[in-house]
Order: structure tokens, then sequence, then C-alpha cells
């Protein structure tokens, strides 16, 4: 029944995160044609950029660098839209693998009986499964991974790999993401990824493995043989939750 409960929850969750991300999309995208239609009205304004005489740029002193610094403008404008709609879609999930993580005693734990039955609705499995809805809902690439998974789904990509090894360098900021636009198979997309830490209620499936209860540990070595997600401390980096935003599907990826 718990289970059950937990399963409409997680539902719940996937709609109000692809409402949201829905709604910023939208509002970054209106912000981002408004820009654009303003470097359009003033390029219409200067002269001819073809003068008589060999087709050498003919427009007055400063105009060409006025416009290369208004579309500088707009692309660090849209690079901080974009990285909004990512950092919302992120946290989300991240809040809704928290709130499983909280309540594995109530997911576990027979309220008649008091017995503990270890279900496997742990967070990084209700993660899975919400980052998979949002994806087929919005078009874009929810994902959960590290440099040591336990589901061989969630292996990171040469992109994330990288972006892992800099999320946990000393010098990166604690908690603080990273982005960026890239170009694949001719089309632009932007690329978020936020770090997520071991808390103390990770440790329950992801401590020291002679230290898990034996009915988890029982559950892990069945489902994932190949398991190395184990060993963290609370404060580790556990991995990133990573994004992959169509530029193209939001109708700005010329």
């Amino acid at each position: 029944m718990h289970y059950k409960l937990i399963g409409s929850t997680s539902s719940i969750l996937v709609v109000m995160i692809s409402i949201y991300c829905i709604n910023v999309s939208f509002s970054s995208k209106n912000g981002v044609r408004m820009q654009a239609q303003q470097v359009v009205l003033a390029s219409d304004k200067l002269p001819d950029e073809q003068s008589h005489s060999g087709g050498k740029d003919a427009r007055p002193n400063g105009t060409s660098g006025r416009v290369v610094k208004q579309t500088e403008n707009i692309e660090h404008n849209n690079i901080k839209y974009y990285k909004i709609i990512a950092k919302t879609a992120v946290d989300m999930l991240i809040a809704s693998r928290n709130v499983i993580a909280m309540n594995q005693e109530l997911i576990n734990r027979d309220p008649v009986t008091g017995s503990y039955s270890f279900k496997g609705f742990v967070p990084a499995v209700a993660g899975s499964q919400i980052a998979n809805n949002f994806s087929l809902m919005t078009g874009h690439t929810l994902k959960q991974t590290s440099l040591k998974v336990r589901n061989p789904s969630n292996a990171p990509d040469e992109w994330e790999k990288k972006v892992l090894k800099l999320l946990g360098s000393p010098e990166h900021p604690k908690d603080v993401g990273f982005g960026e636009i890239l170009k694949t198979n001719g089309k632009k997309i932007y690329r978020y990824m936020k770090p997520i830490y071991a808390q103390a209620t990770c440790l329950q499936c992801h401590g020291k493995k002679e230290d898990l209860r034996p009915e988890i540990r029982k559950f892990l070595e069945m489902r994932y043989p190949h398991d190395k997600a184990f060993g963290y401390k609370e404060g580790d980096i556990r991995g990133g939750i990573s994004l992959v935003i169509s530029l193209e599907h939001l109708g700005l990826g010329k």
C-alpha cells in the first residue's frame, strides 16, 4: 500500500516538473525572440554592407562593433535562460529524490506488524523513473549518473565523465552546476549537470558494504551484480543530475 502511495506521489512530481519547466521554457523562448527582433531591427537601420568599390564594409565606424556586441549579449542572455530551465528541472528531481530518501522507513516498514521488508524503492530508482517520464513528456533528456554506477544504464558518457571530474575537484564550488552550449549532429543543445552529495540517509545503500542491513545487501547483490556504488561517506560527491536541452525543440536551435 505504501509503495503504491509513493509511486503515485512520484507521478505527481513528474507532472509538476514538466509543467514548471514548460512555463519557464516558453517565457525564456519569448524573451529570446524579443531580443532577436531588436537586433534585426537594429541591423535593418544600417547602411548597405556592400560599398560601390570592391564590396568592402561601408558602414560607419563602430556600427559593426555594436551589432557584434548586441549579438554577444543575446547569446549571453540565452545561456542564462537555458541555465534557469536546466537548474529548475534538476532541482525538482533532487527534491523528489530527497523525499524518497526521507521516507524509507515509511516505505519499508509495515505499519501493522512493524516488520521491515526492503522494497528497493530508493531515491535512485524513483529518480530514474521520474527522469524517464520527464524525458518522454518534454523531449529533453534528464539522467542520473556517477563515476561509480550501480545501474549500468546510468553510466556516464564522455561529456558527463569530464564534468563529473570537474564538479568533484577541490577547486569547484560545492553545489554549483556546470552548463554549456554544444553542437551535436548539426543541432544545438544545452548540456547541464549539477552535483549530488551523499547524505546520511544515502549511506543505508551507499555506505560501507559490510555495514549495510542484510536485507539491503542481499537485494543489491541480486539486482546489481556489478555494483560499484559503495564506500561513500556523508558529504562525498555521489554523482550528478545531467540534463540535455534540445534547443531545436524550443525553436532556438539555429
